[in-house]
């Protein structure tokens, strides 16, 4: 994916109508002229941005590999929709152009410096690295046109991949699909073996399978045997890290190919530079909005800019440490904040996003997984494993972590300390007052006063100074559209496309786009998908004849709408435990039958352990996600209006929704605030349920003999003191 920069002749499409960007303004402004129906409107930063991440606007794309526009008529989508989904040889041609020209991408290079990297890949140490390049001449024009690719593209890697398919025969297998069957087989069965097989042995080994193959057949259909050249030439081909692994094992391909991060290689002078991601589980109970029980302490990932160091972003939720919490991470890192002056208009702003150009992260095996991987690579990110047992790789964000607990958690209510030394008879569990919704606003009461709190390490600058200076030269870069970047973060998978669609853990998905790609797909063909984690009403599914995604919804919308995969196969199993077909009708029968014993058993439950992997089940996270994901906020402003309610049937200690903040912070995750239609209740219907909510959680209170609601107020975050 394209880095977008906004600069003078960035072109975009908003409204249907194509803009030109014509001057840059101060305070992060621009004028862009209207191409399409004529007139000029000027622009902030952080609007742009904004609607960028709702979908609404697409930058144009540049370069190779694109299709060419026009004044009226421009592109923004790529030749290649998916980077990893293309061939094998074609992405490791791609890869390796970039890895040589990547110490060349400065300002200041020189024929000379181009005619010494070429001198350097052709070294032991570099051309161990290559392999489709490993013996070629290179000349100095070729490494020129491959930056020059590059540098229009705005550093996207598909404009290296090799344009073979519009070049006569170069790069196409001159081998029939049976034969190219029977290599990938041998290679499959005997090279990547431990017993490390020659490759005169796989030679013929093929050779014998297509002798066996043509005794079936007549002399005009019988198989041509490969040359030797040939079978070694695809040998050359393969993924050297795979091979290593098979062939030598974990640990040596490990220490062959591991990208690690060392500080020595990171001269940082800008924002986005480098930034961290890491989990931690927050010293803190938190207790559910309504009966006011402890729920556990909640996971937290978070990223933050080395440079300035600012929080970009974080989620927070009752999962276990996954890629899903991951990808909300860095969704919640890239786009810009824009929802902060609405849903908390006391906090003040949090003007931090962007792509990050290196990502530190550690040897966990969420961020090792595929669909980490293919998300950072695609998205330009450049990711880095921080060494193991090597803490001074992450020391800054860990030790923000320790900031966070010590300056903010540990004056909360409910805090379980660092360790049990310094909880003593204090009881967390008992102590605890505080609701998902209420953190998630402290969280970003901390953050924002974070970021505007002098430090001595930036010499008695505020983080958002840094920040604002070096994005004046260096301003943030964002994806050329929302849409793919929701896409490239999803998680990944494969299926095959039958008659009646794709079936995806018991669900069926289906459209006449998805028919018609069916019939150009060989019988057994599978197809890559990607989906989000958090609502599998949908799938991406890759058209690898067009080059393009196509978004399929699942048959039944009722029963997948806003449904994550982990409640979902919960729910199949559910359904088999009983010995029931896992059909939608039982589905759908046994996923409100399920949701029940989930509310029943949350009422029941005292026990903080089963009352988190409940809370998981109910999909208990900070409700900005859902936000951020619907694109759409909107309707809290018509809760402050909504929510007036009998205040004489409320206790004394009960807290009073009345304005947007409160929203926040109370009820948010109750049916009628979430709900997709914005169903705005009546006053009557409002009493009634406000009635019912304040006698049951009286009830409970009783029951509990929990602490009513904590006031924001009472734990604001205390800075002082902290450099």
């Amino acid at each position: 994916m394209a880095r977008i920069q906004l600069k003078v002749g960035q072109r975009f499409k908003y409204n249907q109508s194509i803009y030109e960007i014509k001057e840059l303004l101060l305070d992060n402004k621009f004028v862009a002229h209207d191409l399409s129906y004529g007139g000029q409107k000027t622009f902030d930063h952080m609007e742009i941005a904004t609607l960028l991440a709702q979908g609404i606007l697409a930058f144009e794309t540049f370069g190779k590999n694109t299709i060419n526009s026009d004044e009226k008529n421009i592109t923004t989508e790529h030749k290649y929709g998916d980077f990893e989904f293309l061939k094998e040889e074609y992405k490791q041609i791609a890869i390796e152009r970039y890895q040589i020209i990547k110490p060349l991408l400065v300002n200041s290079r020189t024929k000379k410096d181009v005619e010494e990297r070429i001198i350097e890949v052709k070294g032991p140490e570099e051309s161990s690295k290559l392999n489709f390049y490993k013996n070629k001449n290179i000349s100095v024009a070729t490494v020129y046109r491959w930056i020059k690719d590059y540098e229009i593209s705005d550093g996207d890697i598909r404009s290296l991949v090799p344009d073979y398919d519009e070049c006569g025969g170069q790069g196409k297998s001159r081998l029939s699909a049976e034969v190219d069957e029977i290599i990938a087989e041998v290679l499959s069965e005997h090279y990547f073996t431990s017993e490390r097989k020659t490759v005169s042995f796989i030679c013929k080994e093929i050779n014998d399978r297509i002798a066996h193959k043509n005794i079936f057949k007549n002399d005009e259909n019988k198989l041509l045997e490969p040359h030797k050249t040939t079978i070694l030439h695809k040998v050359r081909q393969l993924d050297k890290r795979k091979v290593t692994e098979a062939r030598y094992g974990k640990r040596e391909a490990d220490s062959k190919f591991k990208d690690v991060y060392t500080k020595e290689h990171k001269e940082l002078t800008r924002p986005l530079q480098l930034v961290y991601i890491d989990h931690t589980p927050l010293d803190l109970f938190l207790v559910d909005e309504d009966d006011r029980l402890p729920i556990g302490r909640p996971t937290f990932t978070y990223a933050m800019d080395a440079v300035s160091r600012c929080p970009l972003g974080f989620y927070m939720g009752f999962d276990e440490e996954s890629y899903r919490s991951v990808a909300e991470c860095l969704y919640h890192s890239i786009i810009p904040k824009g929802y902060v002056k609405d849903l908390f208009p006391d906090i003040g702003e949090w003007p931090v996003y962007g792509l990050p150009e290196n990502l530190i992260v550690d040897n966990a095996l969420e961020f090792k997984s595929k669909s980490m991987k293919d998300a950072c690579f695609q998205l330009g990110i450049n990711l880095e494993f921080a060494r193991p047992r090597v803490p001074e790789d992450k020391s800054i964000i860990e030790r923000f972590f320790g900031t966070l607990n010590t300056q903010l958690l540990h004056q909360t209510p409910g805090t379980t300390f660092s360790n049990i030394f310094q909880r003593k008879d204090y009881d967390p569990a008992k102590n605890a007052v505080v609701s998902v919704q209420s953190l998630e606003k402290l969280l970003h009461s901390f953050l924002i006063a974070f970021i505007n709190t002098p430090r001595t390490y930036l010499a008695g600058k505020t983080p958002l100074e840094v920040w604002k200076k070096g994005c004046k030269e260096h301003p943030p870069t964002l994806p050329n559209s929302g849409e793919e970047l929701h896409v490239l973060l999803g998680a990944v998978d494969t299926r095959q496309i039958r008659k009646v669609g794709i079936q995806f853990y018991e669900l069926y998905y289906n459209s006449p786009e998805l028919a018609r790609l069916r019939l150009k797909l060989s019988e057994k063909e599978k197809v890559k998908i990607k989906y989000n984690p958090n609502d599998i009403s949908h799938l991406y599914v890759w058209n690898r004849i067009t080059q393009k995604y196509i978004k399929v919804s699942c048959n039944d919308q009722e029963y997948t709408q806003g449904l994550s995969i982990f409640k979902h196969k919960k729910v199949v199993k559910f359904v088999k435990d009983k010995e029931k077909k896992a059909n939608m009708e039982n589905m759908i029968t046994f996923k409100k039958i399920m949701e029940q014993i989930i509310d029943d058993e949350w009422l029941k439950t005292k026990k903080s352990s089963t009352k988190k992997k409940l809370a998981r089940l109910k999909n208990l996270e900070g409700s900005i996600y859902k936000l951020l994901r619907d694109g759409n906020y909107d309707y809290f402003k018509e809760r402050e209006v909504n929510n007036i309610v009998d205040q004489e049937e409320i206790s004394q200690n009960e807290t009073v929704v009345v304005n947007i903040n409160d929203c926040v912070t109370n009820d948010l995750t109750s049916k009628h605030i979430l709900d997709d239609n914005n169903v705005k209740y009546s006053l009557k219907e409002k009493q009634e349920n406000s009635k019912k909510q304040t006698s049951n959680k009286q009830t409970s209170n009783k029951k509990s003999n929990k602490s009513d609601a904590v006031d924001i107020e009472d734990v604001k975050p205390d800075l002082t003191g902290w450099a």
